[in-house]
């Protein structure tokens, strides 16, 4: 059945108090739903919704693809040119990237009241 095929006629009263629809309203912002009763039904339906990552999480993920495609470039270079390995510099390069990245995806992702193990900190 299509979704143009469904049309939500049917109406169903609830009352919450201030500080549950102020909850409510949060996981529906949290979640990203389009509205209370899209989220509502999506419960309803035994489906539940998953948080939104973090607001840098796209820009992480997008350094992380420009790193491999780095490294697809430097691959097919060395293959071309017969060359087994990367330069020291270029190694260390992009290991220090990926390392970055990987730290700021760490930090982006995990709650602020946690701290990065000892030997992720990068001082």
């Amino acid at each position: 059945m299509n979704k143009k095929d469904v049309c939500a006629t049917k109406i169903a009263y609830v009352r919450f108090t201030e500080d549950d629809l102020a909850d409510l309203d949060n996981q529906v912002r949290r979640v990203g739903a389009s509205s209370r009763g899209a989220y509502i039904r999506s419960l309803i339906k035994g489906v539940r919704p998953v948080e939104l990552p973090p607001a840098d999480y796209v820009a992480l993920i997008d350094e992380l693809a420009k790193l491999r495609r780095s490294i697809d470039t430097m691959a097919a270079r060395a293959a071309d040119n017969k060359a087994s390995a990367l330069s020291p510099v270029e190694y260390y390069t992009l290991s220090s990237l990926t390392a970055l990245t990987l730290q700021k995806i760490r930090l982006a992702a995990l709650p602020q009241q946690y701290h990065l193990p000892e030997d992720m900190s990068h001082e």
